[in-house]
């Protein structure tokens, strides 16, 4: 039988032959920019050229190994964690709702960005031991920082760790089973603290009474949800020596007050100049009533809208906000000047 032979002058070879295109580092960065840290620990073993990419200080600068909205927690590797911090240098850490996260992950965090680090989310870290917020004393460059939910902190670390980041901004203590005094003097000694978040968090008289004493220069205090916050104790706080001119905006909302004490209440914010935003839940209140008052030449009215203020309140809340001649009123038909919904 006669056998199959190739015709004369083809190459099969070089029909086979196949050259990979090689991206220009400066694309690839682009492109490397949008994955997660995950994702580029898993890029960078393809090549090396990717490695050597992937390396680069700019994808480093903020790494997210948070979940924040979701109901999934990951486990967060010590040795990995370092291995990434490494790239930097490192200026912003999400850590939200990673299983796992202890003392020595924030060691592993101080010990590498300690000089760097200006953002810092711990929120949902349940694990984290009592005193297990001690390395964080090392990152005096820290300018937000959230604690929210971290139950098992001390007083005493969390204090600690506020006296030595003297830069703190922002700062998140919601859902917090309580703060002591220790901590409402640590605050005082935060010359630039503007946002305070005690949401859901148990404030006594006492703490306070201490915030108040150390009065920081607060653009924003959330006491949304915190059970049981006295009103005398409140008005202490905003009747410090002299009238404040930061405070811009108090967020009150599902707190247990009547209406008596928040007509109380409106009897105070004379003394807030600079007040722009009141944020009242309605649904606490059981009955209609109206705050008015008139602040450095600004008037401002927060009312139900309704006899039942259950009824046709956009989100259940109504907002005090000041505006120049007549306020309107943020409900789900009316028209507001610069109220925030959220």
């Amino acid at each position: 039988m006669d056998t199959l032979q190739p015709r004369q002058g083809i190459r099969l070879r070089k029909c086979m032959d196949v050259r990979p295109v090689v991206l220009p580092d400066d694309v690839l960065l682009n492109i490397f920019s949008r994955f997660s840290p995950r994702e580029l620990l898993v890029l960078m073993q393809v090549c090396r050229q990717w490695r050597r990419v992937g390396c680069h200080p700019h994808l480093w600068t903020y790494v997210n190994f948070g979940l924040a909205g979701c109901e999934l927690e990951l486990q967060v590797d010590d040795q990995g964690l370092g291995s990434c911090l490494r790239l930097g240098p490192v200026f912003q850490l999400d850590l939200e709702l990673c299983r796992g996260v202890r003392q020595a992950t924030l060691a592993v965090v101080a010990t590498q960005c300690a000089t760097t680090l200006q953002r810092l989310n711990l929120a949902g870290c349940r694990s984290i031991s009592p005193s297990g917020l001690a390395p964080l004393v090392q990152c005096t460059q820290l300018r937000v920082l959230s604690l929210r939910g971290c139950v098992q902190c001390s007083d005493e670390s969390i204090a600690g760790v506020l006296r030595a980041c003297p830069k703190l901004a922002y700062l998140d203590l919601g859902f917090i089973p309580g703060l002591d005094k220790q901590v409402g003097q640590a605050l005082g000694q935060l010359p630039h603290l503007r946002h305070l978040s005690l949401r859901a968090t148990p404030t006594n008289g006492t703490f306070l009474t201490h915030l108040a004493r150390a009065n920081p220069p607060l653009q924003f205090l959330s006491l949304r949800k915190c059970p049981l916050v006295p009103m005398p104790a409140l008005a202490a706080l905003l009747r410090t020596e002299g009238p404040r001119t930061h405070m811009q905006r108090l967020d009150l909302r599902q707190m247990p007050y009547t209406a008596e004490a928040l007509a109380h209440f409106a009897t105070l914010l004379d003394t807030l100049q600079s007040l722009l935003y009141v944020d009242v839940d309605a649904m606490l209140v059981m009955e209609r009533f109206v705050l008015t008052s008139a602040v450095g030449g600004y008037q401002y009215q927060a009312a139900a809208l309704d006899d039942d203020p259950r009824d046709s309140l956009q989100n259940n809340t109504f907002y005090a906000a000041f505006a120049p001649g007549p306020t309107r009123l943020a409900g789900a038909h009316h028209e507001t000047y610069g109220c925030i919904l959220d």
